[in-house]
């Protein structure tokens, strides 16, 4: 592998792990951590977790790399010009006509966290301002038809891309390992690069299409709904019917949306826009697409910290993870450092708190039978108060 290849690999298991494991502690969070105020908000929370978490993991195995097809000097016939390079570790043990199945699979998720964020904010907008359909829309009958449909949406851009590959052929089918490839490219061809070259015909531009359509429904539906809900908050302020608390989370909550909603554009258009460029002025190489997907992978990260940012009740879970932790880690070393006592010292040491524990009740036991004799004879016997009674009570005695 060449020194931009390792390096790119190396960047991509660092980010994938560490949003991997920020994405996990924050689901746990969500589920265990959720305020009362944003308990009805929990499950759409962690949809979007959820979904960064998967692209964290798939981010993990696959490692896809855009490319562009439109410098090789043998290109498949009906190629569109767009391809990708498969570089994760799947391309050690899996064939490239079922990793290619993996990376498409991989795509539909990417196409349904896209509007994982437009659903929550529609649905914070039926829960502020109009709260009846609010418990309407929760239902199963009601909330199933919902995700079956972007599941559906999702499973035709996976299907749509799927459809796009372009089997190798020629040299780049006779390589003797599926972790390498041959480019063909103008400068090099001889050149052996590492990862599975993947083809694709005019059904990828389809893909692109409802990736096109759905982000423009999505987030006209996502900023109308921020418009009403921030309006909705400050009506519910100036009459008072809201408490601080609820509105102050509220308010949290919606800016970490807003925030969220954000980084698809930062972190997936600049990339788009960098790759567009560069492909249009003919100054688009390796280096460049890996920079590009390098500056893509930040986005599983940057979302799990916006949401601790604005909420603090995930953020206080995290300290008490950490003071936990620390304690466990400290009791585990007091207790390796304490000798470890012999089985005889052991059961001398249980048979001596034995005998004294049974020295310890005895006493008490005759005090309190002593006692209760005392009690019977006082009050067979009272004592004498008077001079009179003591001399009745001497009479008795003779």
């Amino acid at each position: 592998m060449i020194p931009l290849e390792i390096t790119f690999i190396s960047h991509s298991y660092l980010a994938s792990s560490l949003a991997l494991f920020m994405n996990g502690f924050l689901l746990f969070a969500v589920l265990r951590r959720t305020p009362n105020e944003l308990r009805a908000y929990r499950l759409v929370i962690s949809n979007i977790v959820l979904c960064d978490f998967l692209i964290a993991f798939g981010n993990l195995w696959l490692q896809p790399v855009p490319s562009s097809s439109t410098k090789e000097v043998t290109r498949p016939p009906n190629d569109s010009g767009v391809s990708y390079v498969i570089m994760g570790p799947v391309v050690y043990f899996i064939h490239p006509a079922k990793n290619h199945l993996l990376t498409c699979a991989f795509v539909g998720l990417i196409q349904y966290s896209l509007m994982a964020v437009p659903l929550s904010f529609a649905y914070r907008y039926f829960r502020i301002c109009h709260p009846n359909f609010a418990d309407l829309f929760t239902k199963l009958k009601t909330i199933f038809p919902v995700f079956v449909i972007l599941i559906l949406i999702s499973a035709a851009a996976t299907v749509l891309m799927w459809m796009g590959d372009m089997p190798k052929s020629g040299p780049a089918a006779e390589v003797s390992s599926w972790s390498e490839y041959y480019t063909h490219l103008d400068d090099d061809p001889n050149q052996p690069l590492f990862g599975n070259l993947i083809h694709l015909d005019y059904h990828v531009y389809y893909t692109e299409y409802i990736f096109l359509v759905m982000f423009v429904i999505g987030y006209s539906i996502l900023i109308v709904c921020a418009m009403l809900i921030v309006r909705g908050l400050q009506h519910m302020q100036r009459n008072q019917t809201i408490s601080s608390r609820t509105l102050r989370m509220q308010r949290r909550l919606t800016y970490c949306l807003m925030c969220q909603s954000l980084l698809p554009i930062i972190f997936g258009g600049t990339p788009i826009v960098i790759i567009a460029v560069t492909i249009g002025f003919g100054l688009y190489t390796q280096l460049v697409s890996s920079l590009s997907m390098a500056i893509w992978s930040y986005q599983q990260i940057f979302g799990p910290l916006l949401t601790m940012l604005f909420i603090p009740s995930y953020r206080y879970g995290s300290r008490r993870w950490k003071e936990n932790a620390s304690k466990l880690v400290n009791n585990s070393s007091h207790s390796k450092e304490a000798p470890v006592a012999s089985k005889w010292l052991q059961k001398r040491a249980v048979i001596k708190v034995a005998t004294i524990t049974r020295r310890e009740s005895q006493p008490t036991i005759a005090t309190s039978a002593s006692n209760h004799q005392r009690e019977r004879a006082s009050s067979l016997f009272p004592r004498p108060t008077s001079a009179k009674q003591l001399k009745f009570s001497a009479i008795q005695i003779k």
